[in-house]
């Protein structure tokens, strides 16, 4: 292109089958569980009701009383068994862009963006589930778009402006270097755990201009947050994950200054200036999921210190 710019458009997908995943074998059978809508007190009650064990006196380990819940499990005699079997699998769809500056001028620029999609089935809904949940991915970031560049400002020697100045003002203004890096990147979609929801899903997300520390969601768009209400026992239906509900996205420019002195024709000292998160931006962790806390929907912490320098001298010889 023009300007001594390429520019490079690609579609990138790939599929991931027979992953490692792990697996609880002996889960509680689903027929077992309650498929009640709200708490169901009674089916609580019922499996972890204590009575007589079988396996007393067989082993030590073994007491005199076992949850009726255990005793329905495949292998009654243990708890959970994990064990990693390869059920997984994955796909991914991506528009990648990319556009470079080479180096001319003493400036060089490169730019690129990608808009994809990561689903996977990794993981399982129900311990006793007989397949893992398709589901978009934990680490699915639909938008990630990266800046770099070089800047050799035009001062000193061999440079268009002042190429000839005297030694002094050489070593002080002349052959200075300034370099970026940016930046920006969806957040990640947000899980709420079987949590019980009577609202519009549409509702729980919040426009940019809504958003909060305090309310990073709609924390009122249906979430039945009473503790004594929640679910137990049951079989899960609610999703892992919503795409459009999603944490703090990352915002980042790191800067960088540098210069090289010739002290002589094969030594040069290189002094470097770098201004990491130079923009000073808050990034922030992912807001408090869980329906019954009092912290629902809160931010609590950082996930990106504020701004940070750093200097570097390095002798070359």
């Amino acid at each position: 292109m023009p300007a001594q710019f390429l520019i490079d458009v690609s579609y990138v997908g790939n599929r991931g089958t027979r992953l490692e995943i792990p697996r609880n074998i002996n889960g509680i059978p689903n027929k077992y569980l309650s498929t009640e809508f709200f708490r169901d007190q009674a089916s609580i009650d019922r499996l972890s009701a204590r009575i007589p064990s079988p396996f007393l006196g067989t082993n030590p380990i073994f007491g005199s009383t076992v949850t009726r819940a255990d005793l329905l499990r495949p292998y009654p005699q243990f708890g959970s068994i994990v064990l990693d079997d390869n059920t997984g699998y994955s796909w991914y769809h991506s528009l990648q862009v990319s556009a470079e500056r080479r180096f001319s001028h003493g400036f060089t620029f490169q730019t690129a963006y990608t808009f994809s999609k990561l689903m996977q089935a990794t993981e399982y809904l129900n311990a006793a589930d007989s397949a893992p949940y398709e589901t978009l991915a934990a680490s699915d970031r639909p938008h990630i778009l990266s800046l770099s560049g070089v800047w050799e400002l035009p001062f000193g020697k061999g440079r268009r402006f002042a190429s000839g100045m005297h030694p002094v003002l050489e070593g002080v203004l002349g052959g200075w270097q300034v370099s970026a890096v940016g930046r920006y990147q969806s957040g990640s979609p947000l899980e709420f755990g079987d949590a019980i929801f009577v609202g519009n899903i549409k509702d729980i997300s919040l426009s940019s201009s809504q958003r909060t520390v305090d309310q990073w969601f709609n924390t009122q768009s249906g979430f039945v947050r009473d503790s004594a209400r929640q679910r137990a026992s049951n079989v899960r239906s609610f999703p892992l994950r919503f795409g459009h509900v999603r944490g703090d996205s990352q915002r980042r420019w790191d800067t960088s200054l540098k210069k090289e002195f010739l002290i002589y024709e094969t030594i040069k000292l290189e002094f470097r200036a770098d201004a990491i998160n130079a923009t000073n931006s808050s990034i922030f962790t992912p807001p408090n999921t869980s329906p019954a806390s009092s912290a629902f929907g809160r931010v609590t912490a950082v996930a990106w210190p504020g701004r940070q320098w750093q200097f570097a001298l390095r002798l070359r010889f």
